[in-house]
């Protein structure tokens, strides 16, 4: 720039200078998109994502042979949450516990990574035990136990039995799905 340039032509390259680093910044945050977009294509977790995102309607069929019928509300790394359509009733399932997925339409072929900071089964089952709701607890083996969760570990979590003084212990890795009460 010329040492002789008015206060206007200084203001004016400025502004164009402040333009094109935030030019710069937006090419970069559209690569760093590209890349996750790219990153995005063809596994179940992104297709859960997809459905979730648009809210399509789903019949979720698991290996203890239960149908759930709704919506993806959340999803976690190894948890999804269904809002049932007739009830509104919240199901936390287990991934591993899916067999399949039933829905209207072509399909969705996106992919996605594990997100930092999403929530695991674990962390939602230790939110229903502070808000005190009533569950329904089914195992990978078919077992069903009603009641509230009092308190989650690490790897277990206590069920306050329906009508009951009992508590029962659970190894969370068998609970495949929890249904909470509305």
């Amino acid at each position: 720039m010329p040492a002789t340039s008015s206060p206007f032509d200084r203001e004016l390259h400025a502004l164009a200078d402040d333009q094109r680093r935030a030019d710069t910044a937006r090419a970069r945050l559209r690569r760093a998109d590209r890349r996750v977009v790219d990153g995005l294509s063809g596994n179940f977790l992104g297709s859960l994502v997809e459905l979730a995102e648009t809210g399509a309607p789903v019949t979720v069929l698991t290996r203890t042979e239960l149908t759930i019928r709704g919506t993806i509300a959340d999803i976690g790394n190894d948890v999804i949450v269904i809002r049932t359509a007739k009830s509104g009733t919240e199901v936390l399932l287990r991934t591993s516990a899916v067999e399949g997925l039933l829905e209207t339409g072509v399909g969705h072929d996106r992919r996605v990574v594990e997100q930092p900071g999403s929530p695991t089964f674990v962390e939602l089952l230790d939110r229903y035990s502070e808000t005190h709701e009533r569950v329904a607890v089914t195992t990978s083996s078919g077992a069903k136990s009603m009641g509230y969760i009092l308190r989650v570990g690490e790897d277990q979590s206590i069920l306050q039995l329906d009508g009951s003084s009992t508590a029962m212990t659970i190894p969370t890795s068998v609970i495949d799905h929890v249904m909470v009460s509305r």
